[in-house]
């Protein structure tokens, strides 16, 4: 699907508006495509937006828009709220970027297919001599997907974990509290050697574990003994210690989604591959893949931010009185936010029950003698962005495994280029 005809002219302005320069549009475009706009599509002393014009015409023939805008998308977000509407533009103008995304699993076994022709096609000596100098770059991809994989099944080890402690049967219940704990650690500890044995990353998770595990012990043994405050108390201790490597989890997420080499493999090919069809495909394949993962991490990342404000915005509804004019401005703030985020799932009808809790809360902020009547639906609204989170955590951790599946035929070619 290209973009939009009406909106297409809105997009291309303020895309080179937001980049302002002719260098960041080819770094852009070359890091979602790996080509050189200038060279391929565009003019660099043409204007701005004439020349994401161009480039976007160029993709569109092969369908590869997505891929740019996609990147577009992670550079507003990592410049501040003031490109929240740039955001909005380019989805409203081209959905298939966060809302009709293609699916992954067919476009895994699309690279999974053309992999396979090079496992059955022989490889002339030279050749393999040539590959030989891109086995540090292949085994970079390997670790590059499992590392995304590892910090995926972590960060959901907390998170299930915290769902439980703030919302589930868990709350209150030292002895469900333990159980709970056990199996996030032993989650966590199948997870964890995927970092790489005796690294930095490695030793950092380890870390939290190794604190999380006594709390587990002690709520184990406040539970036998009946005292409500101590369990009360270790829970809340839980809960602090989790929260902040939650939120560092995500961002090692979203940096691993950023950090995947799968395209590496077409970089810079030998002679002989440039003009086989299989290879061509490939090449195309795997450019497609990469801004699916990031679009599902990009979504990922965003929940987590909302979710991460929501106690900011809960300690100004907190404060008694009539609502503050500034109260408002952010209430309005977060709930238009949350409203776009859900709308990115349509299916899952998320959106009709963030509008309904939202207005629901904003009635009772326009009386002051109604405040109490926030606390009902700003406990489902809580309960609400907390389910949204963790299903598209769920949504990227399917695609994590999924694109682990590209390992077996990556490591058969390692094997093959070892062979003497």
């Amino acid at each position: 699907m290209s973009i939009l005809p009406n909106l297409r002219p809105l997009v291309t302005k303020d895309i080179g508006a937001f980049l302002n320069d002719s260098d960041k549009i080819r770094d852009l475009v070359q890091e979602a495509t790996g080509e050189n706009p200038h060279v391929n599509w565009t003019n660099p002393t043409l204007p701005l937006g004439k020349q994401i014009s161009d480039v976007l015409t160029g993709l569109e023939e092969t369908k590869a828009d997505r891929w740019l805008l996609t990147y577009v998308l992670i550079a507003a977000l990592e410049n501040g709220p003031e490109h929240d509407k740039l955001r909005e533009l380019i989805v409203r103008a081209c959905p298939e970027t966060l809302i009709t995304t293609p699916k992954l699993q067919q476009q895994v076994e699309r690279v999974l297919a053309d992999l396979q022709q090079f496992l059955v096609t022989p490889v002339p000596p030279n050749v393999r001599e040539e590959w030989r100098l891109k086995q540090t770059r292949l085994q970079a991809m390997v670790q590059d997907t499992a590392r995304l994989f590892a910090y995926k099944s972590l960060h959901e080890s907390l998170h299930g974990l915290k769902l439980q402690l703030t919302f589930g049967e868990v709350l209150g219940q030292a002895t469900e509290a333990h159980i709970a704990i056990d199996d996030a650690l032993e989650r966590a500890t199948l997870a964890t050697p995927l970092l790489g044995a005796d690294t930095d990353e490695e030793r950092v998770e380890l870390e939290w574990m190794a604190a999380l595990k006594p709390l587990g012990t002690q709520l184990e043994a406040a539970a036998a003994a009946q005292d409500g405050n101590i369990e009360r108390d270790l829970i809340e201790q839980v809960r602090d210690l989790i929260w902040p490597h939650l939120i560092r989890l995500n961002g090692h997420v979203f940096d691993a989604a950023r950090k995947l080499s799968l395209p590496a493999i077409v970089e810079d090919p030998p002679l002989d591959f440039r003009t086989r069809p299989e290879f061509i495909d490939l090449g195309y394949a795997v450019h497609d893949l990469k801004p699916t993962v990031l679009a599902r991490a990009l979504k990922h990342r965003m929940w987590q931010d909302a979710e991460k404000e929501l106690p900011l915005i809960d300690a100004l509804l907190d404060v008694p009185g009539p609502t503050k004019a500034e109260t408002i401005n952010d209430w309005f703030r977060f709930k238009s936010r949350i409203l776009w985020l859900a709308e990115l799932d349509p299916d899952a009808g998320w959106s009709v029950d963030a509008r309904t809790f939202a207005d629901q809360i904003s009635d009772a902020m326009a009386d002051a003698e109604e405040r109490d009547r926030i606390n009902i639906p700003r406990e489902n609204y809580r309960k609400l962005i907390a389910a949204c989170f963790f299903a598209i955590g769920a949504m990227l951790k399917a695609d994590c495994v999924m694109l682990r599946k590209v390992n077996e035929p990556l490591n058969a070619i390692l094997q093959e280029l070892d062979r003497v």
